[in-house]
């Protein structure tokens, strides 16, 4: 990364991290979104399922792309300042959406 050394070091322990949180969270919304209206056609004749399904819309929406983001912080080196702060504000969040 010889190229990018005007970045602080902290930003560059963090940029691998950081792209792969992007893609992550990217993905989790496109299957947030196929997975919405898949399931919104398999339960357009249940109504019952169809009421458990936007139920679980506000949740699913904010926690699916949590995940991701989840699990690169588990795999974020240990030298990473910051690292322990962001892995408690993602389960908190994690924690917040799923409630």
């Amino acid at each position: 990364m010889d190229a990018l050394n005007w970045l602080p070091p902290a930003l560059l322990t963090w940029l691998p991290s950081l792209g792969s949180m992007l893609v992550g969270v990217l993905l989790a919304s496109l299957a947030f979104r196929i997975g919405e209206r898949l399931v919104r056609r398999a339960t357009r004749d249940a109504p019952v399922a169809a009421s458990v399904a936007r139920a679980i819309r506000s949740p699913a929406k904010w926690g699916l792309p949590l995940l991701p983001v989840n699990a690169v912080l588990q795999g974020t080196p240990a030298n990473a300042p910051g690292l322990a702060g962001a892995q408690q504000l993602c389960a908190l969040l994690l924690i917040g959406a799923v409630t």
